[in-house]
Protein backbone atom coordinates (compact mmCIF):
# COMPACT_ATOMS: atom_id res chain seq x y z
CA UNK A 1 0.00 0.00 0.00
CA UNK A 2 2.58 1.63 0.60
CA UNK A 3 3.72 2.74 -2.37
CA UNK A 4 0.82 4.56 -3.71
CA UNK A 5 -0.67 6.77 -1.33
CA UNK A 6 -2.00 6.86 2.78
CA UNK A 7 -5.45 7.29 2.02
CA UNK A 8 -6.53 6.88 5.88
CA UNK A 9 -7.38 10.48 6.10
CA UNK A 10 -9.24 10.97 3.37
CA UNK A 11 -12.16 8.36 2.85
CA UNK A 12 -14.16 6.61 5.65
CA UNK A 13 -13.45 3.33 4.45
CA UNK A 14 -9.42 3.99 4.35
CA UNK A 15 -9.18 3.33 8.10
CA UNK A 16 -9.60 -0.23 7.46
CA UNK A 17 -7.40 -2.67 6.19
CA UNK A 18 -7.72 -2.54 2.05
CA UNK A 19 -6.40 -3.64 -1.45
CA UNK A 20 -5.66 -2.42 -4.13
CA UNK A 21 -6.24 -4.19 -7.33
CA UNK A 22 -5.05 -2.35 -10.83
CA UNK A 23 -7.81 -2.26 -13.27
CA UNK A 24 -5.78 -1.66 -17.30
CA UNK A 25 -8.96 -1.07 -19.11
CA UNK A 26 -7.99 2.76 -19.01
CA UNK A 27 -6.20 4.71 -21.33
CA UNK A 28 -5.48 7.85 -19.29
CA UNK A 29 -6.17 7.53 -15.54
CA UNK A 30 -3.73 4.96 -13.27
CA UNK A 31 -7.16 2.85 -12.11
CA UNK A 32 -8.02 0.27 -9.06
CA UNK A 33 -10.51 -1.67 -7.08
CA UNK A 34 -10.42 -1.16 -3.72
CA UNK A 35 -11.58 -4.07 -1.50
CA UNK A 36 -12.32 -4.32 2.21
CA UNK A 37 -12.70 -7.29 3.72
CA UNK A 38 -12.95 -8.98 0.33
CA UNK A 39 -14.91 -6.53 -0.86
CA UNK A 40 -14.91 -4.19 -3.50
CA UNK A 41 -16.19 -0.78 -2.50
CA UNK A 42 -15.05 1.89 -3.96
CA UNK A 43 -13.05 2.55 -7.37
CA UNK A 44 -10.45 4.80 -6.78
CA UNK A 45 -8.03 7.02 -9.77
CA UNK A 46 -4.84 8.68 -10.36
CA UNK A 47 -5.70 11.60 -12.49
CA UNK A 48 -3.76 12.15 -15.31
CA UNK A 49 -3.08 15.71 -14.97
CA UNK A 50 -1.29 16.29 -18.34
CA UNK A 51 -4.11 15.96 -20.17
CA UNK A 52 -6.48 17.31 -17.77
CA UNK A 53 -5.07 20.35 -17.20
CA UNK A 54 -7.63 21.83 -14.96
CA UNK A 55 -9.26 18.38 -13.18
CA UNK A 56 -11.86 21.38 -10.73
CA UNK A 57 -13.57 22.21 -14.19
CA UNK A 58 -14.85 18.35 -14.28
CA UNK A 59 -16.00 18.56 -10.79
CA UNK A 60 -17.95 21.80 -11.55
CA UNK A 61 -19.46 20.69 -14.57
CA UNK A 62 -20.68 17.39 -12.67
CA UNK A 63 -22.05 18.84 -9.92
CA UNK A 64 -23.72 21.82 -12.32
CA UNK A 65 -25.36 18.84 -13.81
CA UNK A 66 -26.50 17.28 -10.80
CA UNK A 67 -27.69 20.32 -9.29
CA UNK A 68 -30.16 20.85 -12.79
CA UNK A 69 -31.37 17.31 -12.66
CA UNK A 70 -32.08 17.64 -8.39
CA UNK A 71 -34.03 20.90 -9.82
CA UNK A 72 -36.06 19.35 -12.19
CA UNK A 73 -36.80 15.94 -9.84
CA UNK A 74 -35.49 13.83 -12.34
CA UNK A 75 -35.08 10.16 -11.54
CA UNK A 76 -31.89 10.35 -13.49
CA UNK A 77 -28.17 10.25 -11.41
CA UNK A 78 -24.82 10.74 -12.53
CA UNK A 79 -21.80 8.94 -11.14
CA UNK A 80 -20.77 11.42 -9.10
CA UNK A 81 -16.85 11.37 -6.83
CA UNK A 82 -17.17 9.77 -3.46
CA UNK A 83 -16.95 12.17 -0.10
CA UNK A 84 -14.18 12.51 1.35
CA UNK A 85 -14.57 12.43 5.25
CA UNK A 86 -14.41 16.38 4.96
CA UNK A 87 -17.44 16.45 3.17
CA UNK A 88 -15.57 17.51 -0.29
CA UNK A 89 -16.25 16.19 -2.93
CA UNK A 90 -13.54 17.60 -5.35
CA UNK A 91 -10.49 15.91 -5.76
CA UNK A 92 -7.62 14.88 -3.26
CA UNK A 93 -4.56 16.66 -3.82
CA UNK A 94 -1.08 14.78 -2.79
CA UNK A 95 1.31 17.45 -3.69
CA UNK A 96 1.29 17.05 -7.85
CA UNK A 97 -1.13 14.25 -8.36
CA UNK A 98 -4.39 14.45 -8.04
CA UNK A 99 -7.12 11.65 -6.46
CA UNK A 100 -10.59 10.67 -6.30
CA UNK A 101 -12.45 7.62 -5.62
CA UNK A 102 -16.20 6.62 -7.30
CA UNK A 103 -18.59 3.84 -5.11
CA UNK A 104 -18.55 0.52 -7.17
CA UNK A 105 -21.65 -0.57 -8.58
CA UNK A 106 -22.63 -4.47 -7.12
CA UNK A 107 -23.53 -6.89 -10.15
CA UNK A 108 -22.47 -4.45 -12.65
CA UNK A 109 -19.22 -5.24 -15.50
CA UNK A 110 -17.48 -3.69 -18.11
CA UNK A 111 -16.87 -4.54 -21.81
CA UNK A 112 -13.72 -4.25 -24.00
CA UNK A 113 -15.14 -4.84 -26.98
CA UNK A 114 -18.87 -5.22 -28.66
CA UNK A 115 -20.23 -8.68 -29.75
CA UNK A 116 -23.57 -8.18 -30.48
CA UNK A 117 -26.29 -6.23 -32.18
CA UNK A 118 -27.97 -5.79 -28.45
CA UNK A 119 -24.71 -4.15 -26.71
CA UNK A 120 -24.52 -1.79 -29.36
CA UNK A 121 -28.26 -0.69 -29.11
CA UNK A 122 -28.15 -0.55 -25.07
CA UNK A 123 -25.25 1.53 -25.49
CA UNK A 124 -26.39 4.09 -27.93
CA UNK A 125 -29.66 4.04 -25.99
CA UNK A 126 -27.69 4.72 -22.68
CA UNK A 127 -25.63 7.63 -24.44
CA UNK A 128 -28.55 9.29 -26.01
CA UNK A 129 -30.51 8.62 -22.87
CA UNK A 130 -28.24 10.53 -21.01
CA UNK A 131 -27.63 13.41 -23.57
CA UNK A 132 -31.45 13.43 -23.05
CA UNK A 133 -31.99 14.48 -19.59
CA UNK A 134 -30.69 18.16 -20.53
CA UNK A 135 -32.38 18.94 -23.14
CA UNK A 136 -33.46 22.05 -21.68
CA UNK A 137 -29.86 22.64 -19.87
CA UNK A 138 -27.86 25.17 -21.28
CA UNK A 139 -24.91 23.38 -22.58
CA UNK A 140 -22.63 26.69 -22.82
CA UNK A 141 -22.64 26.70 -18.87
CA UNK A 142 -19.98 23.85 -18.78
CA UNK A 143 -16.50 24.16 -18.86
CA UNK A 144 -14.58 23.18 -21.92
CA UNK A 145 -12.63 20.07 -20.74
CA UNK A 146 -10.75 19.81 -23.78
CA UNK A 147 -10.72 22.48 -26.11
CA UNK A 148 -11.02 21.61 -29.65
CA UNK A 149 -11.15 18.00 -29.04
CA UNK A 150 -13.23 17.38 -32.34
CA UNK A 151 -12.60 20.37 -33.95
CA UNK A 152 -12.85 19.11 -37.59
CA UNK A 153 -10.80 21.92 -38.94
CA UNK A 154 -8.04 22.05 -36.21
CA UNK A 155 -7.67 17.99 -37.16
CA UNK A 156 -6.89 19.06 -40.80
CA UNK A 157 -4.78 22.01 -40.47
CA UNK A 158 -2.59 19.91 -37.96
CA UNK A 159 -2.28 17.16 -40.25
CA UNK A 160 -1.65 19.69 -42.94
CA UNK A 161 1.06 21.47 -41.44
CA UNK A 162 3.04 17.95 -39.91
CA UNK A 163 3.02 17.33 -43.80
CA UNK A 164 5.23 20.37 -44.20
CA UNK A 165 7.17 19.96 -41.33
CA UNK A 166 7.15 16.67 -40.00
CA UNK A 167 10.01 13.74 -40.63
CA UNK A 168 11.77 13.48 -43.74
CA UNK A 169 11.76 9.91 -44.49
CA UNK A 170 7.54 9.93 -42.85
CA UNK A 171 6.75 12.69 -45.04
CA UNK A 172 7.44 10.15 -48.10
CA UNK A 173 6.34 6.63 -46.98
CA UNK A 174 2.90 8.67 -46.02
CA UNK A 175 2.43 9.46 -49.69
CA UNK A 176 1.62 5.89 -50.46
CA UNK A 177 -2.02 6.95 -48.70
CA UNK A 178 -1.88 10.62 -49.17
CA UNK A 179 -4.50 10.63 -52.06
CA UNK A 180 -6.83 8.41 -49.99
CA UNK A 181 -6.84 10.86 -47.08
CA UNK A 182 -6.90 13.52 -49.14
CA UNK A 183 -9.64 12.52 -50.88
CA UNK A 184 -12.21 13.61 -48.31
CA UNK A 185 -10.68 16.91 -48.02
CA UNK A 186 -14.53 17.75 -49.11
CA UNK A 187 -15.77 17.37 -45.75
CA UNK A 188 -14.38 20.26 -44.61
CA UNK A 189 -17.34 21.96 -46.31
CA UNK A 190 -19.52 19.75 -45.24
CA UNK A 191 -17.95 20.41 -41.48
CA UNK A 192 -18.09 23.83 -41.77
CA UNK A 193 -21.63 24.26 -43.44
CA UNK A 194 -23.82 21.47 -41.86
CA UNK A 195 -22.42 20.36 -38.88
CA UNK A 196 -20.77 24.01 -37.22
CA UNK A 197 -23.73 26.15 -38.04
CA UNK A 198 -26.86 23.77 -37.95
CA UNK A 199 -26.39 21.60 -35.07
CA UNK A 200 -27.47 22.29 -31.85
CA UNK A 201 -25.28 22.52 -28.76
CA UNK A 202 -25.73 19.69 -26.33
CA UNK A 203 -24.52 18.23 -23.50
CA UNK A 204 -22.15 15.55 -25.17
CA UNK A 205 -19.88 12.63 -23.34
CA UNK A 206 -17.24 12.63 -26.27
CA UNK A 207 -15.89 9.70 -25.36
CA UNK A 208 -18.38 6.81 -25.78
CA UNK A 209 -16.50 3.56 -26.55
CA UNK A 210 -17.99 0.70 -24.76
CA UNK A 211 -16.29 0.53 -21.71
CA UNK A 212 -17.54 3.71 -20.81
CA UNK A 213 -21.01 1.70 -20.58
CA UNK A 214 -21.58 0.17 -17.13
CA UNK A 215 -23.78 -2.96 -18.06
CA UNK A 216 -25.95 -4.72 -15.46
CA UNK A 217 -26.08 -8.37 -14.43
CA UNK A 218 -29.69 -8.29 -13.07
CA UNK A 219 -30.49 -6.33 -16.75
CA UNK A 220 -31.15 -2.78 -14.88
CA UNK A 221 -30.42 0.13 -17.19
CA UNK A 222 -26.60 -0.08 -18.46
CA UNK A 223 -25.15 3.28 -16.76
CA UNK A 224 -22.54 5.67 -18.64
CA UNK A 225 -19.56 6.26 -17.05
CA UNK A 226 -16.31 8.29 -16.76
CA UNK A 227 -17.73 11.65 -17.19
CA UNK A 228 -14.68 13.54 -17.50
CA UNK A 229 -14.65 14.70 -21.27
CA UNK A 230 -18.40 15.75 -21.04
CA UNK A 231 -18.71 19.56 -22.34
CA UNK A 232 -20.50 21.20 -25.20
CA UNK A 233 -20.56 20.00 -28.42
CA UNK A 234 -23.24 18.10 -30.77
CA UNK A 235 -24.18 14.87 -31.66
CA UNK A 236 -21.93 14.03 -34.04
CA UNK A 237 -19.33 13.55 -31.61
CA UNK A 238 -20.89 10.83 -29.56
CA UNK A 239 -22.74 8.59 -32.96
CA UNK A 240 -19.43 9.01 -34.75
CA UNK A 241 -17.48 7.90 -31.74
CA UNK A 242 -19.83 5.09 -31.85
CA UNK A 243 -19.83 3.94 -35.20
CA UNK A 244 -15.72 4.08 -35.13
CA UNK A 245 -15.53 2.00 -32.08
CA UNK A 246 -18.37 -0.73 -32.29
CA UNK A 247 -19.04 -1.71 -36.32
CA UNK A 248 -15.64 -3.51 -36.57
CA UNK A 249 -14.58 -6.66 -35.00
CA UNK A 250 -10.77 -5.24 -35.55
CA UNK A 251 -9.81 -2.74 -33.29
CA UNK A 252 -7.56 0.38 -34.44
CA UNK A 253 -3.92 -0.95 -34.27
CA UNK A 254 -5.68 -3.93 -36.54
CA UNK A 255 -3.51 -4.62 -39.20
CA UNK A 256 -5.37 -7.66 -40.58
CA UNK A 257 -6.94 -5.26 -43.69
CA UNK A 258 -9.33 -7.05 -45.10
CA UNK A 259 -11.08 -8.26 -41.96
CA UNK A 260 -11.69 -4.17 -41.13
CA UNK A 261 -14.71 -4.02 -41.83
CA UNK A 262 -18.18 -2.01 -40.75
CA UNK A 263 -20.95 -4.35 -39.61
CA UNK A 264 -24.11 -2.91 -41.29
CA UNK A 265 -26.45 -4.63 -38.46
CA UNK A 266 -24.61 -2.64 -35.73
CA UNK A 267 -24.92 0.81 -37.52
CA UNK A 268 -28.93 -0.01 -38.11
CA UNK A 269 -28.75 -0.38 -33.82
CA UNK A 270 -26.67 2.37 -32.98
CA UNK A 271 -28.80 4.61 -34.81
CA UNK A 272 -32.28 3.23 -33.42
CA UNK A 273 -30.70 2.84 -29.66
CA UNK A 274 -29.85 6.33 -29.76
CA UNK A 275 -33.24 7.58 -31.94
CA UNK A 276 -35.69 6.15 -29.27
CA UNK A 277 -33.40 7.43 -26.33
CA UNK A 278 -33.70 10.76 -27.73
CA UNK A 279 -37.25 10.24 -28.05
CA UNK A 280 -38.11 13.05 -30.54
CA UNK A 281 -35.48 15.61 -29.81
CA UNK A 282 -33.57 15.66 -32.41
CA UNK A 283 -33.65 18.01 -35.00
CA UNK A 284 -33.88 17.36 -38.56
CA UNK A 285 -30.50 18.23 -38.85
CA UNK A 286 -29.15 15.93 -36.29
CA UNK A 287 -31.40 13.28 -38.40
CA UNK A 288 -29.70 14.28 -41.18
CA UNK A 289 -26.02 14.10 -39.81
CA UNK A 290 -26.02 10.46 -38.08
CA UNK A 291 -25.23 8.82 -40.85
CA UNK A 292 -22.35 11.44 -41.88
CA UNK A 293 -21.25 11.45 -38.21
CA UNK A 294 -19.21 8.01 -38.59
CA UNK A 295 -17.58 9.72 -41.72
CA UNK A 296 -16.54 12.83 -39.40
CA UNK A 297 -15.02 10.68 -36.48
CA UNK A 298 -13.04 8.10 -38.48
CA UNK A 299 -11.75 10.21 -40.91
CA UNK A 300 -10.92 12.79 -38.10
CA UNK A 301 -8.99 9.93 -36.29
CA UNK A 302 -6.92 9.34 -39.47
CA UNK A 303 -6.01 12.77 -39.90
CA UNK A 304 -4.44 12.51 -36.12
CA UNK A 305 -3.13 9.19 -36.10
CA UNK A 306 -1.38 10.35 -39.71
CA UNK A 307 -0.30 13.40 -37.89
CA UNK A 308 1.33 11.66 -34.97
CA UNK A 309 3.33 9.47 -37.52
CA UNK A 310 4.73 12.18 -39.27
CA UNK A 311 5.64 14.10 -36.05
CA UNK A 312 7.37 11.31 -34.50
CA UNK A 313 4.64 9.89 -32.20
CA UNK A 314 4.37 12.25 -29.83
CA UNK A 315 0.91 11.92 -28.91
CA UNK A 316 -0.01 8.24 -29.01
CA UNK A 317 3.53 6.60 -29.06
CA UNK A 318 4.04 3.84 -30.67
CA UNK A 319 5.47 -0.12 -30.30
CA UNK A 320 6.71 -0.04 -33.54
CA UNK A 321 8.09 2.68 -35.55
CA UNK A 322 5.06 2.34 -38.46
CA UNK A 323 2.36 1.72 -35.53
CA UNK A 324 0.73 4.92 -36.02
CA UNK A 325 1.04 4.90 -39.80
CA UNK A 326 -1.00 1.38 -39.89
CA UNK A 327 -3.55 2.85 -37.26
CA UNK A 328 -4.39 5.31 -39.56
CA UNK A 329 -4.46 3.27 -42.68
CA UNK A 330 -6.77 1.33 -40.35
CA UNK A 331 -9.07 3.81 -40.45
CA UNK A 332 -9.00 4.38 -43.94
CA UNK A 333 -10.09 0.87 -44.41
CA UNK A 334 -13.03 1.46 -42.02
CA UNK A 335 -14.03 4.60 -43.50
CA UNK A 336 -13.84 2.78 -46.98
CA UNK A 337 -16.36 -0.21 -45.23
CA UNK A 338 -18.55 1.92 -43.78
CA UNK A 339 -19.23 3.91 -46.40
CA UNK A 340 -20.92 0.74 -48.08
CA UNK A 341 -23.94 0.55 -45.51
CA UNK A 342 -26.49 1.41 -47.81
CA UNK A 343 -27.99 4.40 -45.66
CA UNK A 344 -24.14 5.79 -45.02
CA UNK A 345 -23.56 5.63 -48.98
CA UNK A 346 -26.71 7.53 -50.07
CA UNK A 347 -25.89 10.39 -47.69
CA UNK A 348 -22.03 10.14 -48.51
CA UNK A 349 -23.09 10.25 -52.27
CA UNK A 350 -25.82 13.44 -51.47
CA UNK A 351 -23.00 15.49 -49.60
CA UNK A 352 -20.47 14.84 -52.07
CA UNK A 353 -22.53 15.78 -54.94
CA UNK A 354 -22.99 19.05 -53.29
CA UNK A 355 -19.75 20.20 -51.96
CA UNK A 356 -17.26 18.37 -53.78
CA UNK A 357 -17.77 21.08 -56.45
CA UNK A 358 -16.55 24.04 -53.97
Amino acid sequence: MSQFVDLSHVYHWAGREYLLHPISSGLLHTTWRVEVDNEPCAILQKINVQVFKRPNDIVFNLELLNKYLQENNSTYSIMLPMLTQSGDRNWWQDENTCWRAFPFIKDSITIERVTSVEEAYNAAYAFGHFTAQFHSFDATQLKVILPDFHNLSLRFKQFSDALQSGEGQRIQKFETILHDIQSYSWLMHYWGHEINNKLPVRVIHHDTKISNVLFQRNAGAPIVIDLDTIMPGNIVSDIGDMMRTYLSEENETSCNWEAILARASYYSNIIEGYKKAMKGILTDAEINAMPMSGIILIWMQALRFGTDYLLGDLYYGATYPEQNFDRCKNQLYLLKSYIQIQDVKIAFDSWKSKYVRQ
